[in-house]
C-alpha cells in the first residue's frame, strides 16, 4: 500500500529536545491501529538550526540501553525491513538513517507491545514502538540532555474493533528520574519511571506540560 492508499493525519509529538511535527498514516478502515508515525526531524532542525554534534553516544544517561548488544535487544527481521525501507524512501530528509542493528529492548507496555531506542548515523537518538514483527511508531531526535530530559509520544484511541485500545501516552526519560506526572482526567497523575520508560494508558495533556521527578527529590517541568 502506498501513501496515496492512505488517509495522512498530522498529530503533534514532543520528541527529544526538539518539538517535531509526526506524519500519522492510517489507513482507511478506522478499526485499524495505527500503521507508523515517522516524525519529520530534518524538517524541525532546518526550522530550528540546531545540529547534532558529532561523536555524541545517543544512549549516554540511558541505563536500560548503554550497554552492549545482547539477544533480545535484536529487532525482528521484519521490523528491521521496515526500517530499511524508511531509510530508502526518506533519503537526504533523514536525520540520518536509523541504525537498526544498535537497537536496545528498554522494556514493554501493558498490551505486550515493545519499546526500543535505535541511534542513526548522525548520532540521533530514535525511540520505537514494535508490536511483534510490526513497527508501529517511532520518533528521532538529540540525545537527551538537563533541560530536555525526557521524550513523549502519544497513540490516539481506536474504539472499533478487537483491536480497541485506550489513548496512550510514552516516553523515555534519563538515568535519576524515577517518575513523571502530568494533568490527566482533570488531575495529576505521576506514573513511574523503569528501565528509562514511563507510560500513561488514558486521556492526559502531556503534550503541553511534564514534570519529571529525580530520585533526589527535586523536580522539572518542561513546557512546550
Amino acid at each position: 500500500m502506498t501513501v496515496l492508499d492512505e488517509e495522512i493525519e498530522v498529530r503533534r509529538l514532543l520528541a527529544p529536545l526538539n518539538r517535531v511535527e509526526p506524519v500519522t498514516l492510517r489507513s482507511r478502515n478506522r478499526s485499524s491501529r495505527p500503521v507508523l508515525i515517522v516524525a519529520l526531524l530534518a524538517v524541525a532542525l532546518l526550522a530550528t538550526g540546531v545540529a547534532i554534534a558529532a561523536g555524541v553516544n545517543p544512549f549516554a544517561g540511558i541505563g536500560a540501553a548503554d550497554h552492549a548488544q545482547v539477544p533480545q535487544d535484536i529487532l525482528d527481521p521484519a521490523v528491521v525491513a521496515q526500517i530499511q525501507s524508511h531509510n530508502e524512501q526518506t533519503g537526504a530528509l533523514s536525520p540520518g538513517s536509523l541504525l537498526p542493528d544498535t537497537s536496545r529492548l528498554l522494556g514493554q507496555l501493558t498490551d505486550g507491545r515493545s519499546i526500543y531506542v535505535v541511534k542513526t548515523t548522525k548520532d540521533g537518538l530514535c525511540v520505537l514502538v514494535t508490536d511483534q514483527s510490526k513497527l508501529e511508531v517511532f520518533s528521532c531526535g538529540h540525545p537527551l540532555t538537563q533541560p530536555e530530559p525526557v521524550t513523549v509520544g502519544t497513540f490516539d484511541q481506536v474504539v472499533n474493533g478487537p483491536g480497541a485500545t485506550p489513548p496512550l501516552a510514552y516516553g523515555i526519560a534519563q538515568d535519576g528520574i524515577n517518575a513523571v506526572s502530568f494533568t490527566a482526567d482533570g488531575s495529576e497523575q505521576t506514573v513511574p519511571v523503569k528501565d528509562n520508560v514511563w507510560f500513561y494508558e488514558g486521556d492526559s495533556n502531556v503534550l503541553a506540560t511534564i514534570t519529571v521527578h529525580y530520585s533526589d527529590g527535586t523536580t522539572q517541568t518542561v513546557t512546550r
